[in-house]
């Protein structure tokens, strides 16, 4: 009698090709099967596997997972099913069968092996509506890292990128975003005046980097060490890498700051904070890829403190591609004490000389211009 285990043996010794196609039965009439295996078919080295470790499936599909070896189970992890799944989990070496009708993304793992990174993930009907709770959820070990590989795997394949909360860029007004540059770069040369201290040896993070331009202006006014840009415009984040000639910066397009490796010695932000639905998160986020006492320089004038606002917000929401939440000054700071951060705030344009460019349809006067920026432009500063 041919056994599961046997089978497995045997596929041993096919080729590598026919591994890929054969290593799981077929599906069949919406059931799919997962094998709970000791090692990688493909590579004996890694330990310790779903195989598949990406499944896609319909809705009312059923998914059996097949105890191949022992010592292995099946569990849904908590907080990584959409809302309104049934969870499950089953015994060790428990065949257990699942019916999967709510669509989303489900995360599952081997309790006796999930510190060393047994983990799996299944998608029902292409739908990643439930992705960026997934990618907040905490695990130990290997398993962050093989979760944050295969979450990461289902943004850059075929699957619709909005689904992953990346746009192509900010403004639906192209011209718009092309002259940022122009518009904010005395700004950004206050920002980086602003802030003391030597950073020659710096590595610096710019959240929301749109076209590249401040991480620019900054390294050829005061050169550091490496700088990273990120923002959820993929369209502008390919120009920044484009006109980052031979200057030590990167550019890259994520939804989420804890997919980058690096820590940073200082951070900073353009009107970009405001544009953050669940502040708690960013702060989290932030202090996660900061180093011990490093500084995150936060500058904005859309709050709800700002006496333009009610009339700013409305104009914002009609050619942003990214929603305009009504945040105040102290829901910024409360969200970043929470997070364990010093948070001080500053008038830094104050004593700064305003362009006087007449009325547009956000200052009705150079008045109005000269009381936002002096008052209301303020530049937040959290520290770890």
């Amino acid at each position: 009698m041919l056994t599961r285990r046997k089978f497995v043996v045997a596929l041993a010794a096919l080729p590598t090709t026919a591994l890929a196609r054969n290593a799981v039965p077929d599906t069949v009439d919406g059931k799919h099967s997962v094998l709970m295996l000791n090692a990688d078919c493909n590579d004996a080295n890694v330990i310790n596997v779903f195989d598949p470790a990406i499944l896609r499936v319909e809705p009312g599909d059923s998914v059996k997972f097949l105890a191949t070896d022992g010592g292995h189970n099946a569990a849904s992890k908590r907080g990584m099913i959409p809302d309104g799944a049934e969870p499950w989990n089953g015994s060790v070496d428990e065949e257990i069968e699942v019916t999967l009708t709510v669509p989303g993304i489900y995360g599952y793992i081997c309790l006796p092996h999930y510190e060393w990174g047994m983990v799996g993930l299944i998608v029902v009907g292409n739908d990643l509506h439930n992705l960026k709770a997934a990618k907040k959820v905490r695990h130990p070990g290997d398993a962050r890292k093989n979760f944050r590989a295969l979450l990461k795997q289902f943004e850059t394949e075929s699957l619709d990128p909005s689904m992953a909360d990346l746009v192509n860029t900010w403004s639906k007004l192209s011209a718009q975003e092309d002259g940022m540059a122009d518009e904010h770069a005395w700004i950004w040369r206050e920002m980086i005046n602003a802030v003391s201290g030597d950073l020659s040896q710096a590595d610096v993070l710019d959240f929301g980097c749109n076209q590249g331009g401040f991480l620019r202006t900054f390294y050829d006014t005061r050169p550091f060490a490496n700088g990273v840009g990120v923002d959820l415009a993929q369209d502008r984040v390919a120009l920044a890498e484009a006109a980052k000639g031979d200057r030590p910066l990167q550019h890259f397009a994520m939804a989420e700051l804890t997919e980058l490796e690096s820590r940073f010695d200082v951070a900073f932000s353009h009107e970009v904070i405001y544009l953050i639905e669940d502040l708690g998160d960013h702060a989290r986020q932030t202090a996660r890829v900061l180093k011990p006492g490093a500084t995150y320089h936060a500058v904005t004038c859309c709050h709800a403190d700002n006496p333009l606002w009610p009339r700013w917000r409305p104009m914002i929401q009609e050619f942003s591609n990214i929603p305009a939440p009504d945040h105040s000054v102290d829901d910024i700071l409360s969200a970043f004490r929470a997070a364990g951060f010093a948070t001080r705030v500053s008038r830094f344009l104050a004593a700064s000389a305003v362009p006087a460019e007449g009325p547009n349809d956000f200052f009705p006067t150079d008045l109005d211009r000269l009381e936002v920026y002096a008052n209301w432009k303020l530049m937040f500063h959290f520290t770890i």
